[in-house]
């Protein structure tokens, strides 16, 4: 099974040049007012992006397949100045905000860069943010309130009655399915919003390529050996508060 990449590797890896060519102009326009200097050009005037990486994304959702995403990007910046003897060359270090749009539809497509500055923490608005997997996020402060929502949609009789919730009235009011499979280390679940082809463990426990809909999680073994069946509960509930929050966004 290939490594999951989070959206910021993936940002990084397809859109490396864009975002290299862009930070470019904007370094070299703005050169004489960005706080480059160093311990050896402690006043440079020459500045040139030598190398950048994408350390975090952070998502806001439109009411169309549109989306908007802002990256915060570290540099390594070329810088060259006077010294009290001589004309030095350094790398400073500094970091960006790169702002996206794009088109969520099958994956992301038409993606454009909406503006670039100095990276600053802004407020974040969790009403309408999403994860860097792309997925809403559930506060803990929200929890009771996410929970009631659930339950009257996929198993109202819980709301009624105290009751272990069955795992498996649940998946069948959510039309998805389960399947072992031999997940990354550290991950006991993981569920897939489109069509894949992924390992996962036959009958006989061996490792075999399958189809899988969207609307398949996979739950690692590693929950039932190093846990116990409550926690294997948990971890499929946990996914399926995924997949219907994605969904109801």
């Amino acid at each position: 099974m290939s490594k999951t990449r989070t959206f910021a590797t993936y940002l990084e890896d397809e859109y490396y040049d864009l975002m290299f060519n862009r930070l470019s102009s904007y370094i070299y326009q703005n050169r004489s007012r960005l706080n480059l200097h160093t311990s050896l050009a402690a006043d440079p005037n020459y500045a040139k992006l030598d190398d950048l990486h994408v350390m975090g994304v952070t998502f806001k959702e439109t009411e169309d397949d549109r989306i908007l995403f802002r990256a915060a990007i570290q540099t390594d910046i070329i810088v060259k100045g006077w010294s009290r003897r001589d004309y030095e060359e350094d790398v400073a270090s500094a970091w960006f905000s790169i702002s996206f749009t794009g088109i969520l539809r099958c994956g992301l497509n038409m993606v454009t860069i909406t503006s670039v500055g100095e990276y600053s923490k802004e407020c974040f608005n969790k009403e309408d943010a999403l994860s860097q997997y792309l997925i809403p996020y559930v506060y803990s402060s929200d929890l009771d309130i996410h929970a009631e929502k659930f339950l009257k949609k996929y198993c109202p009789k819980a709301l009624e009655t105290p009751m272990p919730l069955p795992i498996k009235d649940v998946l069948d009011a959510m039309c998805l399915s389960v399947h072992l499979a031999p997940l990354p280390d550290g991950i006991f679940g993981q569920t897939y919003f489109n069509n894949a082809t992924v390992d996962i463990y036959d009958r006989d426990k061996n490792v075999v390529s399958a189809d899988i809909e969207e609307g398949t999680i996979l739950v690692s073994p590693d929950v039932f050996f190093m846990r116990n069946i409550g926690s294997v509960n948990n971890t499929i509930i946990h996914e399926c508060v995924h997949w219907d929050k994605h969904y109801n966004f």
